[in-house]
């Protein structure tokens, strides 16, 4: 049974935050990359959409609706992706497409170098991540359309490879989301033990094992050891211990997605211009 909190912070407040996080993030990273502190605020953001596509899953009226809005932006964001994230990409795939088909009779053209790259273009922005939480949160339902999405989701995993923009550990937070729906403190204790597990716990342990350095090794690790910023995801478990499970005043139904494209082209272009 979901929990109900008399104050806190309602699905439109959390829109809000992780909307404003994001923003703050890609700016650090274009325009500010020594500031580690505005990526630490924008690792919120992530885990907060993850909670948002989790609840949206749930309670939206359409589940094809849903995610034809998700997969539609996703596409359209492919080339505002590129451009703020590195815009020399898209020139190298056209210059592999021209080499791969323009190749002399007898040689042969470098097709997995071209799928690779066709594929770290394509499918790194991250709404081809909660696209792919999407198709797997309906297969596990179990609700109509079920196999069809099963389906779905194994040929995006296959064509994207390794290059969703988190990976499994995205994909685990939105199953771990769902599954504890309803349960604040569950779903909190899960993105901050998965984050800090996946990218500070696990990591410093494999460096023990590597060097053989046993328990003191990974205890001297856990102090002295670099640590992800992604790791400070597991902040996000606050806003999310505060989520009263409650709608709120929700932005237009579109303005959420078009904001993510818009304003990477704001950055890259004022990047652009800037140079």
């Amino acid at each position: 049974m979901e929990e109900r909190k008399a104050w806190g912070l309602s699905s439109a407040q959390i829109q809000l935050i992780a909307l404003v996080t994001m923003a703050i993030d890609h700016l650090g990273n274009t325009f500010f990359p020594q500031a580690v502190g505005l990526r630490i605020i924008g690792r919120l953001a992530f885990p907060l959409f993850c909670l948002l596509l989790a609840e949206g899953f749930v309670h939206t009226r359409s589940k094809p609706s849903y995610l034809k809005r998700l997969a539609g932006f996703a596409v359209l964001s492919v080339v505002p992706f590129c451009l703020y994230d590195a815009p020399d990409r898209l020139a190298l795939l056209g210059t592999a497409v021209g080499e791969a088909f323009g190749q002399r009779a007898g040689t042969a053209p470098d097709w997995a170098g071209l799928v690779q790259l066709v594929q770290a273009v394509v499918f790194e922005n991250v709404l081809f991540e909660l696209t792919a939480g999407f198709l797997l949160l309906w297969a596990v339902s179990r609700e109509p359309g079920s196999l069809p999405a099963l389906l779905g989701a194994a040929v995006l995993l296959l064509a994207a490879g390794d290059h969703l923009m988190y990976g499994w550990y995205g994909l685990v937070m939105i199953l771990c989301l769902y599954g504890l729906r309803g349960h604040r403190g569950g779903q909190a204790a899960a993105v901050a033990l998965l984050s800090g597990g996946w990218y500070w716990l696990f990591p410093c342990l494999g460096r023990a094992i590597a060097a053989g350095t046993g328990l003191w090794g990974f205890f001297t690790g856990l102090l002295l050891d670099p640590v992800s910023v992604q790791a400070f995801a597991g902040l996000a478990a606050l806003p999310i211990l505060l989520y009263t499970g409650e709608r709120g005043r929700r932005l237009p139904r579109y303005a959420a997605y078009v904001f993510y494209p818009a304003h990477l082209l704001l950055y890259a272009g004022i990047d652009l211009l800037l140079r």
